[in-house]
């Protein structure tokens, strides 16, 4: 079904710390064209529940059409540890 990607969650688990200031761009490839979201870390330092990047999209930047071929990656610009990521995606 047509969709859109409404929000990408990254969260630190398992007690790992983040890199102090951190911050991750996420690129999302669609079909043949690439499109790049910043994200802020929200605190200087982080762990748990308390170390996360929010990546809150609109339907328009981020649709999706049955068939096409879609790719999600990131950058970051120090250490993350253990990650976990939640994507939520809406039909359209």
């Amino acid at each position: 079904d047509d969709c859109f990607l409404k929000s990408f969650v990254i969260r630190s688990r398992n007690g790992s710390t983040w890199s102090s200031g951190l911050q991750i761009k996420m690129r999302i490839k669609k079909n043949t064209s690439t499109t790049e979201y910043d994200g802020a870390f929200v605190t200087s330092t982080g762990s748990g529940e308390s170390g996360q990047v929010t990546f809150s999209l609109t339907s328009s930047d981020t649709s999706f059409s049955q068939g096409d071929a879609v790719a999600i990656g990131f950058n970051a610009t120090g250490a993350m540890g253990y990650i976990t990521a939640v994507a939520t995606f809406e039909l359209t």
